[in-house]
């Protein structure tokens, strides 16, 4: 695309955002919507424009007329929103006054115009590579195997990122959170570290303990869990953070005779999500679905940015469309180019594509 068609994308996009605001709009003649712009050069970001005017008899000559049929539904969403970090809930705790705090977090998670609304959050269960140090929830002295899960702990997320989920949930009581880990205990790995390495197969039964325990006690600190993956980017073994590879017929395994059955027991209503990776391998989640036993315990499939294309999400809701679809992380790095790629991208991408 040029410049130019960036812009014009931009206008539509703002003008297509603003039309929620004619649907709430009192009755009467005319109706006006509020428009922001921001452009591909970076000449305008968010940049309020003057409002529009929508009349009754309005044709081809003037504004566009708008007709939405309430009898035909589409998707349905969970929700939008951003993930809350161990760095940024440092940050927002330790760096921030409590009425700087209120302040940014009602901007985020505030409804009714108060704020963007923010309405999902994913979380870590243990370290990734947003955080201050390498730890997991079960890190037993010496580096000692802890079948028993003696030494698990949420002491690390209670000084700082379930706090802040507490705070957003009291500005928005409707906030869903997703958790997720990047790696199991050291103990549990081939590796005996966070650091690569697979889940060992006899630990299984242990891993689904650990996370049911982890639903269960965050809960009782006022945190719940609406969602879980098994295992944040299963296809990549990071050299510097904590990772763990985890090929799909053992996800299948473990979500339908390990997880799966224990959450059941159990009575947790935490909904499995499976994948949590890269658009570029949908026969991943195409073969954990295979299995009929995880398939049973599976609410639905997560995606990712970095690789790929966005229709991978289609490819797998049209071979299953029982299953939910979540788009889960996109963030921006060393990989990401100038703004005037990149926010062309993120409009069709992420913005319309997922």
């Amino acid at each position: 695309m040029t410049k130019n068609a960036f812009g014009r994308t931009a206008a539509a996009l703002a003008l297509l955002l603003s039309l929620a605001a004619c649907a709430t709009a009192p009755p009467g003649p005319t109706s006006r919507a509020g428009a922001w712009m921001t452009t591909a050069d970076g000449g305008q970001l968010l940049a309020a424009r003057p409002a529009l005017a929508f009349a009754a008899g309005d044709g081809p000559a003037g504004p566009p007329v708008i007709a939405v049929d309430p009898r035909e539904r589409h998707q349905r969403m969970v929700g939008f929103g951003a993930a809350i970090t161990d760095a940024s809930a440092w940050l927002i705790q330790n760096r921030l006054t409590p009425a700087q705090r209120d302040q940014l977090l009602g901007e985020l998670y505030g409804r009714g115009g108060q704020g963007l609304g923010f309405s999902f959050t994913r979380l870590t269960i243990g370290a990734s590579d947003f955080s201050i140090e390498h730890y997991s929830l079960d890190d037993a002295p010496d580096a000692a195997a802890d079948p028993n899960l003696t030494h698990f702990s949420l002491a690390r997320p209670a000084q700082t990122v379930f706090p802040t989920v507490r705070q957003a949930l009291t500005v928005n009581p409707d906030l869903k959170v997703m958790a997720s880990p990047w790696s199991a205990p050291a103990w549990m790995k081939t590796t005996g570290s966070l650091i690569k390495g697979q889940l060992k197969p006899e630990a299984y039964p242990t891993y689904a303990r650990f996370l049911a325990r982890y639903v269960a006690e965050a809960a009782k600190q006022g945190v719940p869990t609406d969602y879980l993956s098994i295992q944040n980017e299963p296809d990549f073994e990071p050299e510097t953070y904590p990772g763990m590879r985890w090929t799909a017929p053992d996800r299948a395994r473990f979500i339908g005779q390990d997880l799966g059955p224990l959450f059941a027991r159990q009575g947790v209503r935490t909904r499995i999500l499976e994948w949590d990776h890269n658009w570029d391998k949908p026969e991943q989640p195409l073969t954990v679905l295979a299995d009929r036993k995880a398939a049973a315990f599976i609410a639905g499939v997560a995606w990712h940015c970095y690789n790929g294309d966005v229709a991978a999400q289609s490819q797998v809701a049209l071979a299953h469309p029982d299953k939910e679809v979540f788009f889960t992380e996109c963030s921006a790095g060393g990989w990401s180019g100038p703004f005037e790629d990149s926010f062309g991208w993120l409009m069709r991408t992420l913005v319309i594509g997922s």
